[in-house]
């Protein structure tokens, strides 16, 4: 790639107004496969104005839409597509100022929905600068005939939004001693393209639309006005929004872990905590319900061969352009640097090109290769059913390169005529094919043989020569599943989850669709989402066992059935309610969709997998934007099944992510919902404590308390303010600041200077108060949730008041299943029907009503178990027969006196097909300090509860388990009693689970295990699947007066052990790296690609 270069200075007018000056001759370089023309659309460039809004704007209620332009902004059309640009303004997002392509579709004929599913589109430099938009012009109408210019300008200012250095930081620290070796590399590596200071810059990015052009050729300058030269990899940030799958086709020369369908994924780098994708590419491209969108910089000019890397992290992209030497980025030497060179008061550009498609990679890669002048020839042909010929639409058909299972080209589609036509450049290509839109869809016997092909290039005029090559898939056979709700004599449809053991007999494969995404686990056919209809599905040939659930409340069916091809088996599943949770509803508090970059799942098919798994009330949580579901939840008809409140994540990418709720949407002036911006303290729409208006934009990032400060403030009502997944590194908020439970209200309380987070020098990491919850179990590890545990059990003792909760945290459908854990509430309407058909008035009682009982504490946890427990005084006196549970404190003496003793009485109760075998009873158990983050306990019991029963142990450490009848099914079901006796106000929790060689696991309803490739389809139905998780349920803490003061005293950090003094374990990719660094040339190169590829 060769960049224009100019070491003398321009005048900012005469640049930006170059382009004004200029008369675009108008050119076709679309080719002759576009979408239909709308002769009546709009053709040009437009600000938006309400007058032209409906035309101008997407529909943001379209399912799977990512619609965020609003009136102001500024829209450029012509025959075959459209796309918006984004005014100037401050949202919370990539792109943070605006001036970046926020909406894209092609034209459509009159009367069809239009489509966007793009997010965000944000150049970057410096690996953190953007530009911080302050200008959009409109510098061309080229109406229907010319080209159409718009013109985007600001200085360059910081991507706060990414925050890469203090990122980082937090990755050196969770290495322990080896994060010096790892900081000392990246310092002297990619680290000396990080913002400085020090250098001044102005930014203008120029959007052409040709007419009839499928694409927007995007031209980025950046000016220097500093006094040192300026060197830095040019690119962009791409946000392709969630419910779209990615497209890298194979590279020449590339690394390997890029190809095909997915993100890259490196093991390498996450074993450093960096879980980062990295590949060369050419193009990519990125697809979904009716529209497709793609990005292609230019190759280099000398060689022709592509130019530019990617690296990206949870669904965005880092598009790095000018070399495909991923030394040139790793360990550069700024003196021979390929990338972007500008001297002071000089400027230098870059250009790539945005390509907006029909929902195939195909109407991608044909814009790309006429672009790139590469010639191309037609493929086509039909597929059909062995045995039928039936023509079978919605086919995928993968194109690779001589036959090569690593070699992806390009995707065809077929239609609903069976027939597929597409482009490829001239050469040998294997075509192997399979029926699904994406691999949930995946029911019919793939092709996974290339069909070998030949292809040459198009010829002029009538003489063009196309090939031709039908295929055929296999047989399927039909399953009908009826589910229905016979609990108390009823037969009504009830909602499930249809869950298919077995193998698959043609597996996934990447050359074909994304199985990185949400990877069905060995033992796991396929799994569908009912919602109270019944339904009929394809389904391949073999030998499988049902699995029908309606999550933990219900009992389940299950039955082998053995399916031949164009067989049609049924299943009626009769199933029941049998754990009584009267009182409460089952909640779930972390919840991503496709309002997150990072969760490939449409809104639609979220609430669906929700319904299934009988969660009652769902809060959305998505990252920096506020989606309201009501809409969603009503238009599938299922207001009788489930309600919602809505909720916000807040992302910081280094310091841990944070949910606030009850909160409303506010559409107006906002293009995320009305989210929190929160990446400078600045821009937080209230006042907050401890905020400087003095401080730079490299020390004015929002601490954790100023943002709950600011989600308390900005919504009306009681807010829940909770602390997310804690211990996951730069995700956790305890791991990034280091906290100290033993050194809390000094100074040493957080071990992190303030200032590698991009905040004040002095500021307060941690302040008491500040949050009101925090995620104990997040999804089924039980490690993760004895570390949070731990945590918790140590705040409690410095005497905050914090509501324990069990959320999935689900980004996608089957691996991470919706609501499991989930949060019960106690409500005085559990109905979500009764809840839905609520008035205004009465539903804000409800959500605060709702908030303030998880402040309160009163709730319980569970993953797949129901426990309550309960306090009561045992003397006769002063408070005979007094009760507390969960969140209230049980006073048994008068004051000035003192009774330590009471009976706990706790109640478990489970499905029959899930099973528990032990109770651990913390009373007043000691946290353990755990600044590093190393504690890792395997399971509670590494944190010593003061009682543990054991299932049929002796008199006083065993409890029973009872099967309990239920209308003609059971539970099982444990009531038993314990005497507690301490010597100072104490907290009591109870933690009820299944341990490994007693109990079942939640395999297969929780599709989560880990079976030899060699494994049967007996061996996935045993009763304990190695790796999968067992049921666990946790209530929150009830609180014992002992003195009779009227509240529970907290012990301090008495009741807080200090840190281990454990060694951290070894990370021999550090060692690997730091030689790698000390190379040079073509060696350090070839290692490095070694290393990013296999690991070595």
């Amino acid at each position: 790639m060769h960049f224009r270069d100019s070491s003398t200075r321009l005048g900012l007018r005469a640049l930006w107004f170059t382009g004004a000056a200029l008369a675009l001759a108008a050119c076709n370089n679309g080719g002759g496969h576009h979408a239909a023309v709308v002769s009546d659309a709009f053709e040009g460039a437009r600000v938006i104005t309400p007058a032209t809004a409906a035309d101008d704007l997407f529909d943001p209620s379209i399912n799977g839409s990512r619609a965020e332009g609003k009136v102001g902004d500024v829209v450029m059309a012509n025959s075959r597509i459209k796309v918006i640009i984004q005014a100037p303004g401050r949202d919370e997002g990539v792109g943070p100022q605006g001036g970046t392509i926020i909406d894209a579709d092609i034209r459509r004929p009159a009367g069809e929905e239009g489509m966007d599913s793009l997010a965000e589109i944000t150049p970057m430099f410096q690996i953190g600068m953007t530009a911080l938009t302050d200008e959009v012009q409109i510098v061309q109408d080229g109406g229907a005939t010319g080209t159409s210019v718009v013109v985007a300008r600001g200085p360059g200012g910081l991507l706060d939004v990414l925050d890469f250095p203090g990122l980082l930081n937090t990755v050196f620290e969770q290495l322990g001693g080896l994060g010096g070796i790892v900081r000392a590399i990246i310092e002297g590596g990619f680290g000396q393209f990080f913002p400085r200071p020090d250098i001044t810059t102005r930014v203008e990015t120029r959007y052409e639309l040709p007419p009839d052009a499928a694409y927007v050729k995007i031209t980025t300058t950046v000016l220097n006005d500093g006094t040192s030269t300026l060197v830095t990899p040019p690119g962009d940030l791409i946000d392709a929004g969630g419910d779209l799958e990615w497209f890298i086709p194979s590279v020449e020369g590339g690394l390997g872990s890029e190809l095909g369908f997915g993100e890259p994924v490196v093991p390498s780098l996450a074993g450093l905590g960096l879980p980062l994708g990295i590949g060369v590419i050419d193009w990519i491209g990125y697809f979904g319900d009716r529209v497709s969108y793609g990005y292609m910089p230019p190759r280099d000019g000398t060689t022709g061969l592509p130019d530019a890397i990617i690296i990206s992290a949870v669904g965005i992209g880092g598009m790095v352009l000018g070399s495909s030497n991923v030394g040139d980025i790793f360990f550069p030497n700024l003196d021979t640097s390929p990338y972007l060179r500008v001297a002071p008061g000089g400027n230098a550009s870059y250009t790539r090109y945005f390509v907006v498609g029909d929902g195939t990679v195909d109407s991608i890669a044909r814009t790309v290769w006429e672009i790139q002048n590469v010639p191309t020839g037609t493929v086509r042909g039909r597929v059909t059913a062995a045995g039928s010929s039936a023509p079978l639409a919605g086919v995928r058909i993968t194109a690779l390169k001589d036959g090569d299972l690593t070699k992806p080209i390009n995707q065809f589609r077929t239609g609903a005529d069976g027939t597929y036509e597409g482009t490829l450049p001239p050469g040998s290509y294997g075509l192997i094919a399979a029926q699904a839109f994406d691999f949930g869809d995946d029911n019919r016997p793939s092709l996974l043989t290339p069909v070998m092909i030949s292809v040459e290039a198009d010829g002029a005029g009538a003489g063009a020569k196309a090939t031709t090559q039908d295929l055929v898939l296999g047989q399927t056979g039909t399953l009908r599943v009826e589910i229905r709700d016979v609990t108390g004599g009823g037969s009504a449809p009830l909602p499930g989850k249809v869950t298919v053991v077995g193998l698959d007999p043609t597996p996934r494969t990447k050359a074909l669709m994304d199985v990185s995404d949400d990877p069905l686990t060995n033992g796991i056919a396929q799994v569908y989402f009912l919602t109270g209809e019944d339904r009929t599905v394809d389904i391949e040939p073999g030998e499988y066992e049902i699995v029908v659930s309606h999550g933990p409340e219900y009992d389940l069916v299950q039955q082998r059935m053995t399916i031949g091809a164009g067989d049609n088996g049924t299943l009626r599943a009769n199933l029941t309610r049998v754990v009584d949770t009267t009182g409460f509803i089952s909640g779930e508090f972390h919840v991503h969709s496709a309002g997150s970059p990072d969760s490939p799942v449409a809104n639609d098919d979220r609430v669906r997998n929700f319904v299934a798994d009988d969660v009652e009330l769902m809060v959305p949580t998505e990252h920096d934007n506020v989606v309201d579901f009501d809409p969603v939840i009503t238009r599938l008809g299922l207001r009788n099944r489930m309600a919602q409140i809505v909720g916000l994540e807040i992302t910081p990418l280094a310091y841990g992510h944070y949910n606030v709720w009850p909160i409303t949407v506010r559409e107006e002036g906002s293009r995320t919902g009305g989210a929190i911006t929160h990446t400078s303290f600045k821009d937080l729409p209230v006042e907050v404590a401890g905020a400087d208006p003095s401080l730079s934009a490299f020390e004015d990032g929002a601490t954790p308390a100023q943002i709950f400060e600011a989600g308390e403030k900005t919504y009306p009502g009681t807010q829940v303010l909770m602390v997310n997944h804690a211990r996951s590194a730069s995700l956790g908020y305890f791991d990034a600041v280091q906290i100290d439970w033993r050194a809390i209200d000094t100074p040493a309380e957080t071990r992190v200077d303030p200032r590698v987070l991009r905040m004040a020098p002095n500021a307060d990491l941690f302040v008491r108060g500040s949050f009101t919850a925090m995620e104990i179990m997040n999804n089924t590890s039980l490690a993760s949730f004895s570390e949070l545990f731990n945590d918790w059990l140590a705040l409690t003792h410095l005497g905050e008041r914090i509501s324990g909760t069990a959320v999935s945290d689900t980004h996608v459908e089957v691996k991470d299943v919706a609501g499991w854990g989930r949060t019960y509430v106690p409500v005085a309407v559990e109905d979500p029907a009764a809840i839905n058909a609520m008035g205004s008035t009465e539903r804000a009682a409800f959500n605060e009503a709702f908030a303030q009982a998880i402040n309160a504490q009163r709730t319980t946890c569970s993953l797949g178990l129901f426990v309550t427990a309960e306090l009561q005084d045992d003397d006769a006196a002063p408070s005979a027969g007094a009760v507390a549970t969960m969140g209230e404190t049980l006073t048994t003496a008068t004051p000035g006196g003192f009774d330590g003793t009471a009976e706990l009485r706790i109640r478990v109760q489970s499905p029959p097909w899930l099973t528990y075998d032990r109770i651990e009873v913390f009373v007043n158990t000691p946290g353990r300090s755990n600044p590093a983050g190393d504690l890792d306990p395997p399971d509670p019991a590494a944190l010593n509860p003061e009682i543990t029963l054991n299932l049929d142990g002796p008199p006083g450490a065993g409890f029973s388990r009872v099967m309990t009848p239920v209308a003609g099914s059971f539970r099982y079901e444990t009531n038993v009693t314990v005497p507690i006796t301490v010597t100072r106000d104490a907290f009591v929790i109870v933690v009820a689970r299944g341990t490994p060689g007693r109990s079942r696991t939640l395999f297969p309803v929780v599709p989560q295990a880990s079976f030899p490739d060699e494994a049967t389809l007996d061996d996935f139905l045993v009763d304990e699947a190695p790796g999968a998780p067992h049921a666990v349920g946790f209530t929150n803490p009830i609180f014992l007066d002992a003195d009779g003061n009227g509240r529970y005293d907290a012990d301090g950090v008495s009741g807080v052990l200090p840190p281990l003094a454990g060694a951290r374990k070894d990370v021999p990719a550090v060692w690997r790296l730091r030689s790698i660094a000390a190379m040079t040339g073509a060696a350090q190169e070839q290692a490095l690609r070694d290393f990013l590829v296999r690991g070595e």
